[in-house]
């Protein structure tokens, strides 16, 4: 609550300076926010908005103190260079941290978690690289339907729907402010990074260690699940290293992103021509634009391998993907959506299908597979009170199972967004 409440006080602080500040080569910048029924949508949300209100603060603020750095020149360059390090960079930092941390958060409780503490290991300063750990309250019993992969897996939605919200804001316009770039490329960095740094099990530090620790021993279980035709003793070791090191070889399959490449592209031009709106690159085959990525992620079912499209057009931005998870109880589940909202209309509709496969649940039912389905729709519009802003919503529904960005129940699905130029 604190999160939110903190959000509209912010946005009055910086629309109020950016109003009296002098030109900053093109600055401004569209920032969205959702307040989501489902705490996966919403906390992402709110931790990018907060992270763009802070990046356009601070460029208000330099501003005035430092002057506007533009040109070319060595020392504009320098500056630029300086400003992105000691500044943005950090800001990012914090964004995706909070997102990261938040989806946990929201996994934990969907298990009936309790978090008993949060603490900073590493701020981003001088390194622009953050590092966090929550505790969990162990004092009672282990809560009867916890999915111990989903809250280890948590961080990495959490990052994941951080990016796609990212994606569907930058590709919505034909240009966009220069910290989304750096936010995006935080976002779909930082698992791999995380992952390559991490420690193997039995040693683990961090999410990814763990959940290759939790995975393995999941699947050296289920030689003994009921019904099994025989019993074959696998040690958990041999499972944990197997599954930790499909992980750290799975994370290189992120970088086979154009929006990754583009991220580091704009944000060398950005430095080199200090234009603080930069365009939005994709593949062109005529009148379309076409952004395609790979991924490799953990979920709460374990390793998930997908790719995506977006595909640009003047009046539309589509998202097409499939997916499929090698789950630790040996199922392989596939999965595919599609969604797409309009580009350069007042009213903006948009909609979003996903078709999943998942098991029944209990152990000895894990052959029997069921179909899920996702299904929603909502609209943006734009009106003025003072200045210009927009309002959208969106309801849907799911049926039981896990998405990267909904809770593992069947539930409705819903949200209300406001959108404002800063």
């Amino acid at each position: 609550m604190r999160l939110v409440l903190l959000l509209p006080w912010f946005a009055v602080q910086v629309a109020t300076a950016s109003a009296q500040s002098v030109s900053d080569a093109g600055g401004r910048t569209r920032i969205h926010v959702e307040l989501a029924a489902e705490d996966m949508r919403r906390y992402p949300s709110i931790s990018t908005a907060l992270g763009q209100l802070a990046n356009r603060g601070a460029d208000v603020a330099l501003d005035r103190v430092f002057g506007v750095p533009e040109g070319k020149g060595a020392r504009a360059v320098a500056h630029r260079i300086l400003r992105t390090y000691l500044v943005s960079l950090p800001i990012a930092a914090l964004s995706a941290t909070a997102s990261h941390e938040l989806g946990h958060v929201s996994r934990g409780h969907e298990g009936g978690l309790s978090i008993s503490g949060f603490s900073v290991d590493h701020w981003p300063w001088p390194v622009p690289v953050m590092s966090a750990r929550l505790y969990v309250d162990t004092s009672g019993e282990a809560p009867p339907h916890l999915n111990e992969l989903s809250a280890i897996a948590g961080g990495a939605e959490g990052a994941r729907v951080q990016a796609l919200d990212l994606l569907d804001t930058i590709y919505s316009g034909g240009t966009t402010n220069y910290f989304n770039w750096l936010l995006l490329a935080d976002a779909k960095l930082e698992m791999p990074f995380y992952t390559w740094t991490d420690k193997s099990p039995p040693y683990v530090l961090g999410d990814p260690g763990q959940f290759a620790q939790e995975f393995g021993f999941t699947r050296a279980a289920m030689r003994f699940r009921p019904g099994a035709a025989g019993v074959n003793f696998v040690p958990a070791e041999a499972e944990q290293s197997a599954a930790w090191r499909t992980l750290r070889h799975g994370m290189w399959l992120n970088l086979a992103d154009y929006s990754l490449v583009a991220a580091v592209i704009q944000t060398v031009q950005y430095v080199r021509t200090g234009n603080r709106n930069t365009s939005v690159p994709a593949l062109r085959r005529g009148s379309l634009g076409i952004v395609p990525a790979l991924h490799f992620l953990m979920t709460s079912q374990g390793f998930e391998r997908g790719a995506d499209v977006h595909l640009i057009s003047d009046r539309t931005l589509t998202r097409v993907d499939v997916r499929w998870t090698d789950a630790p109880t040996g199922e392989h589940l596939w999965a595919g959506g599609i969604g797409s909202r309009a580009r350069g209309a007042r009213w903006q509709p948009q909609f979003r299908a996903d078709i999943f496969e998942r098991t029944a649940g209990p152990f000895e039912r894990l052959q029997e597979h069921h179909v899920g389905v996702r299904i929603e729709a909502g609209a943006r519009m734009p009106l003025h009170y003072r200045r210009p802003f927009d309002i959208g919503f969106r309801i849907g529904y799911k049926t039981r199972g896990f998405l990267a960005d909904a809770p593992e129940r069947q539930t409705l699905l819903g949200g209300v967004s406001f959108g404002m130029v800063f």
